[in-house]
């Protein structure tokens, strides 16, 4: 017969057969809090690196193409003539190099990614 340490410490684990509903959902309820607070914290920095590009006008990696149009539009507007052509082509270069350089670092998670799911398959296949 198991401990009673063994038997606590596995009601308490949600990972085990036989955690209990409460711990379950406190587990559930710890895990939203966080992923809430995750995404908070991210749209925070989204919402900073935008007034930052927009108020200095360097391109920021949380900046979406979605904020880079926009920016850009609002620059064009409120600057019409502020704002030269070479200015803006250098803000739209330096997006083009962040995306390139985003495109490469997920191709190359990817192949990580799919690398070792080869290794685990030829584990399993042995």
């Amino acid at each position: 017969m198991p401990s009673g340490d063994v038997l606590s410490r596995q009601s308490y684990d949600p990972r085990s057969g036989e955690a209990s509903i409460t711990t379950l959902l406190t587990t559930a309820r710890d895990w939203i809090k966080k992923a809430a607070q995750r995404n908070q914290e991210e749209q925070s920095a989204m919402a900073l690196a935008k007034e930052e590009a927009k108020r200095t006008g360097e391109v920021r990696p949380e900046l979406s193409k979605m904020d880079y149009d926009l920016l850009l539009k609002e620059f064009k507007s409120e600057n019409p003539r502020t704002r030269d052509d070479a200015w803006i082509a250098k803000f739209k270069k330096a997006f083009e190099n962040m995306r390139i350089r985003k495109r490469e670092e997920k191709g190359a998670r990817d192949e990580l990614v799919r690398q070792r799911g080869e290794k685990r398959q030829s584990r399993l296949m042995k």
